[in-house]
């Protein structure tokens, strides 16, 4: 496929990767809270239409992985993963879209890439594969090394050898299970997630669990976290600048 947007379906964010011969081009990312209706990812796919005319979504090739399906909208996984790839569908690959060549493939770990009508037998193998594109995609770059995706919400820890990576895992279980999966991000993860006891002014003190604040605070406290992809509201709803975040 000369031109290709990637897509990644996160249940908070949607991304966009747009390639041309290989090369990328241009990379997008938007706020989709998807617990809160498809009807969000329809309004961020539709507005990626309107952002990107130029490109023609609808005649171009999409390259789908997915995590939004585990959201709480969805009755489980096989539900999740067939509302997405539908509404998918509906807006990149419709009449319009098949009849100018464009078509909608979903990564589906060991099968391969599938296409919509593959999506009802494959939906366990899409179901949260994306850390497997990422790694499959390392390990053949570099051959050796330990691939760190540290996303909004999870961080995933996978070793490459030889050009193959070496984790045997498959779902979000498993990974969790062999620690390859890490729910610590750098935007939405709640401080309190990450400790029980801290020492503060000399003495230990155990942590309120509540949503005072988010990892995000931190990493805008020590400049690391670009604006762009800060997109969710404050714990507080408050600003988001320095003294707020203080």
């Amino acid at each position: 496929m000369s031109s290709v947007i990637g897509w990644d379906i996160g249940g908070a964010h949607v991304k966009a990767c747009l390639m041309e011969r290989g090369e990328v081009v241009e990379v997008a990312q938007w706020a989709c809270p998807l617990w809160l209706g498809l009807d969000r990812l329809g309004a961020v796919l539709a507005e990626a239409r309107a952002g990107w005319p130029e490109h023609g979504l609808p005649t171009r090739q999409h390259a789908v992985t997915m995590t939004g399906e585990m959201v709480d909208l969805f009755a489980n996984r096989e539900d999740g993963v067939r509302g997405i790839a539908a509404e998918l569908a509906r807006s990149l690959a419709g009449p319009e879209a098949l009849a100018a060549g464009g078509a909608v493939h979903f990564f589906a770990g060991d099968a391969g890439w599938c296409r919509s009508a593959d999506v009802p037998t494959q939906w366990e193998a899409i179901a949260s594969a994306n850390w497997l594109a990422t790694a499959r995609h390392a390990a053949q770059r570099h051959g050796d090394g330990v691939l760190v995706d540290i996303g909004s919400t999870t961080t995933d820890l996978i070793a490459f050898r030889g050009g193959r990576v070496l984790t045997h895992s498959r779902t979000d279980a498993q990974r969790l299970a062999r620690g390859e999966l890490v729910y610590h991000g750098v935007v939405r993860t709640p401080l309190c997630a990450l400790a029980q006891r801290i020492d503060w002014q000399g003495a230990p003190h155990n942590v309120m669990n509540e949503f005072f604040a988010t990892a995000a605070d931190v990493y805008r406290l020590t400049g690391e976290l670009n604006p762009a992809h800060d997109l969710y509201p404050s714990a507080d709803s408050a600003a988001k600048d320095l003294p707020a975040t203080r």
